[in-house]
């Protein structure tokens, strides 16, 4: 029988120790301990150029669901939050790292065509792997 595992919902905040700039964001996984620090172009930049270890993560709040995620997420960065010289947030929270309906389109469309360039690499794979045991019985 199948266990059923728990999806976690929260609001988190990822901080530079020693400068104190810092990233609230949103964030839904089955490991709570999964090492995220976040998704925004500030906070990765940061990360790369100082390394996990110089960024500490917090848990802010918990949802239910990843709507009710988003809703915590839009009240908690506000304008506000996004002004403040040391916040690395680029805008507002609850809609995710799209820049609009365009750029969500074309993120979407992106993976589909990995996809099935990954599907066409398989079947590619599956036939050398075929004509080489075919040839190894000869």
């Amino acid at each position: 029988m199948a266990t059923r595992r728990t999806k976690f919902h929260f609001i988190y905040k990822t901080t530079h120790i020693k400068s104190g700039k810092y990233y609230i964001g949103m964030h839904s996984t089955f490991d709570i301990n999964d090492g995220y620090t976040g998704s925004g172009k500030k906070i990765k930049e940061s990360v790369k150029k100082y390394g996990e270890e110089a960024h500490i993560v917090e848990i802010l709040a918990y949802a239910k669901s990843r709507s009710g995620l988003t809703q915590l997420e839009s009240e908690i960065v506000t304008e506000e939050v996004v002004k403040d010289k040391e916040c690395l947030n680029m805008k507002n929270g609850g809609h995710g790292g799209f820049a609009g309906d365009r750029h969500k389109k074309k993120f979407l469309a992106a993976g589909r065509r990995k996809r099935k360039f990954n599907l066409k690499k398989k079947k590619i794979k599956k036939r050398v792997a075929a004509r080489k045991a075919k040839a190894r019985k000869k």
